[in-house]
């Protein structure tokens, strides 16, 4: 009676052994708890207005209401926030006191990181460790009616998502998703303006982007966002880094191949395997969220899984020894020495193989090797000089 539930409930309940060993349950309560009960403290609220218990009412409801409006200020959707408020809607109660004697209601199985939040948000957020009954135990220690339950906050200690799993009220939940949200955000953003950087590094030595050249960029191609927005949608990877580089650049034909060489390229090229492109094949790309450069060949498949929109069109040029992996496939005439003669050929082109296979068949052999290449020149160049071998059937690229 003297510590009504979160939600104003005030009863007193026992139960009673009836006749032939039936239990009988008694709830006994006044009319103005019984009202509260059957119809929520609100309708309490507004009935006694002009009671003399409104002031006390009052006082219960603003608290009831605070406590929800914070729960509501940290979460991110209404099913996140429902959630959160079912976890304190009927609990079990928890009666615990601060070292100063001061009694703190909380629902059954928390822990002292619910205590802690149930003092300050900011407790809760530099939580360190807990002594409970003046001995420290770990965080996820359920406490039990009567503990005297202290806080040790570090400046540099914050919120896990460990902390999820043990936590149980829906202020402490609430906070520690807010929390680690805005730090993933803070962590997007960060990983956007690098990702910027990257990219321009691959057109020009002046890779310096300031607040004002986002900001113009907002106002002219994306009037959603501000500089910080903009930032972590590039972060999270919905704008492409080098659609914004374009737009730094002032290349308003999105059909300009933007031109990349290699010997200023100082981020790894990572090769679509489906397509296997290479520096001359008319390509389009995109710089992955890990700080890649990631290629296809316009007519790859996955471009339309990836999405157009987050691609762009580009032109390598290979100024380096860098090398890149093709395939070519070809069919052998069945004769001693064939395999010998067409090895060292790619050998004399200066071409590393990487894996061979082959399938033997009846007159002739199907072989199919991974090389590595510069450029579409020197694979084509290869080709061409193997097609007109007598021995060999046909060669392509694969």
């Amino acid at each position: 009676i003297a510590i009504p539930k979160s939600n104003g409930y005030q009863s007193l309940h026992s139960t009673l052994m009836g006749p032939q060993g039936t239990p009988l349950q008694l709830h006994i309560r006044t009319d103005k708890m019984d009202q509260v009960a059957e119809n929520g403290i609100i309708s309490h609220w507004l009935k006694h207005q002009n009671d003399d218990d409104f002031i006390s009412a009052n006082q219960r409801t603003n608290s009831w209401l605070n406590n929800i409006l914070d729960i509501q200020s940290s979460s991110f959707s209404a099913s996140e926030f429902l959630n959160s408020i079912k976890q304190d809607l009927s609990p079990g109660d928890v009666y615990v006191f601060t070292p100063k004697g001061k009694i703190m209601l909380l629902p059954r199985e928390s822990t002292p990181i619910d205590f802690a939040y149930l003092v300050h948000t900011d407790v809760g957020n530099h939580c360190a460790q807990a002594r409970v009954n003046q001995q420290l135990v770990k965080l996820d220690t359920k406490l039990q009616n009567g503990d005297i339950i202290e806080i040790i906050t570090k400046e540099n200690a914050e919120p896990s998502n460990e902390w999820l799993d043990f936590a149980v009220s829906g202020k402490a939940i609430s906070k520690i998703k807010l929390y680690m949200k805005e730090q993933k955000y803070d962590e997007d953003m960060g990983k956007g303006l690098k990702l910027l950087k990257l990219g321009l590094s691959l057109f020009t030595q002046k890779s310096n982007i300031d607040e004002t050249l986002l900001n113009n960029l907002c106002k002219k191609y994306y009037p959603k966002f501000g500089a910080t927005e903009l930032e972590h949608e590039i972060g999270i990877g919905n704008i492409p880094v080098l659609q914004v580089i374009r737009y730094i650049l002032n290349i308003e034909n999105k059909l300009q191949a933007m031109e990349i060489n290699l010997g200023q390229c100082e981020i790894p090229i990572v090769q679509d395997t489906n397509c296997l492109a290479l520096p001359g094949d008319d390509l389009m790309a995109y710089i992955t969220r890990n700080g890649e450069l990631n290629i296809h060949k316009q007519q790859c498949k996955q471009n339309k899984h990836i999405g157009l929109d987050n691609l762009t069109f580009v032109h390598i040029i290979n100024d380096t020894e860098q090398t890149f992996l093709s395939k070519i496939s070809l069919n052998l005439m069945n004769r001693p020495g064939v395999f010998t003669k067409f090895t060292a050929i790619i050998g004399e082109k200066n071409i590393n193989m990487e894996e061979i296979s082959q399938e033997s068949y009846i007159g002739f052999a199907r072989v199919i090797i991974t090389l590595s290449v510069h450029n579409l020149i020197q694979i084509e160049d290869l080709i061409t000089t193997l097609s007109n071998l007598d021995y060999v059937e046909y060669v392509t690229r694969i």
